[in-house]
């Protein structure tokens, strides 16, 4: 018969074999040989051996705490840590231990054990969707799928992608990086901040899965406008039906831009128009319906950050190197996946899901 846990008891041990003579070790084997995961943390026990040294301990029962006591069965324990939880999930299990009187250890036991909980971070979206909103990105979802469906293979060929995206002329360096090794007695070193508005440029693209590229960045201090925009689809659509693999005109390709304010202008609309190029709809606040904001960017950005760029002509010549360097797979593999989300923003009646790929 194993008799139940309880801190009481286990201070009790320790005072009697700190007595003794015993180490912390052996203590905590003991404890450890009776009650198994239960059992109190190394550190405890060194603290309760320190305490009963010190003096500062004269009691084996837990000092008074505000709030509901700790109750020494197991069940008890664990409706108390999941009480805590609900009442607020982004407690750490530092801040739970602390609420509870339960150890850490046991806390994060309870929580992985027998509540089966995981900590994740939040998936970001970019703001919460009114009903019309959902609607919109409901009705773009649909097209964008039936559309690219329809077109079978095609879409790898005809199916055009276009986003803007600021890449820094420096390297962007981590939180971590500020952290080294230093002999003891040497003071803290320094690090320079990062300034308030940091080197920049802004990188245009336009793309299709049979890696068709158009890229432009704009020298430093510029922005995008309707006037820069159409001369940027202009110039993709002279380079592209000059290509010898895979040529095309705008007139055979099905574009799909956001609606950001250079590409909603009118005289935007109106060039569009006077080239035939379909235009696929994206509904406002739906970067996940946007090949270039749900994946291409971020995989670019992961060599971008440690690059070092003096203009932005360095900055276009690298883009473009590394997408020709990315297996034309990869592109045709996004595109199939796109399908499926937008299949499960539909689903989802056009609030935002996880992404499962």
């Amino acid at each position: 018969m194993r008799m139940e846990y309880s801190k009481d008891h286990a201070r009790f041990y320790t005072f009697m074999e700190w007595r003794l003579g015993r180490s912390n070790r052996e203590i905590h084997a003991a404890l450890v040989d009776v009650w198994q995961q239960a059992a109190p943390g190394y550190s405890t026990v060194a603290r309760w051996s320190s305490d009963f040294a010190s003096g500062d301990r004269e009691s084996f029962e837990d000092g008074s705490r505000c709030g509901r006591p700790v109750s020494a069965s197991s069940d008890d324990a664990t409706a108390l840590v999941q009480d805590v939880v609900e009442e607020d999930p982004r407690l750490s299990t530092r801040a739970i231990a602390g609420k509870t009187g339960i150890s850490q250890r046991t806390v994060c036991r309870i929580l992985s054990s027998q509540l089966q909980m995981r900590r994740l971070s939040s998936y970001w979206v970019p703001q919460v969707l009114t009903e019309n909103q959902r609607m919109q990105r409901v009705q773009s979802a649909v097209g964008i799928r039936d559309k690219l469906v329809n077109m079978g293979d095609d879409r790898y060929r005809l199916y055009v992608v276009e986003d803007e995206t600021w890449v820094n002329f420096d390297v962007e360096d981590g939180s971590s990086s500020a952290v080294q090794w230093v002999k003891q007695g040497m003071p803290r070193p320094r690090a320079v901040s990062h300034k308030l508005t940091p080197r920049k440029c802004l990188v245009m693209l336009a793309f299709s899965a049979c890696k068709r590229f158009n890229v432009k960045a704009l020298p430093y201090g510029e922005t995008i406008n309707g006037d820069v925009y159409q001369k940027f689809v202009r110039e993709a659509g002279e380079k592209w039906q000059k290509l010898r693999r895979n040529p095309v005109h705008l007139y055979d390709v099905v574009w799909q831009h956001d609606n950001a304010r250079p590409h909603a202008k009118k005289e935007v609309v109106a060039y569009f128009q006077r080239r035939k190029v379909e235009l696929l709809h994206q509904a406002p606040y739906s970067p996940d319906l946007n090949l270039c904001d749900r994946w291409l960017f971020a995989h670019l950005k992961k060599t971008l950050r440690q690059q070092q760029f003096q203009s932005h002509h360095e900055v276009e010549e690298f883009v473009l190197r590394q997408l020709h360097g990315m297996e034309e797979g990869y592109f045709k593999k996004h595109v199939d996946l796109l399908i499926f989300h937008c299949q499960n923003v539909i689903d989802a009646a056009g609030d935002y899901v996880v992404p499962r790929d």
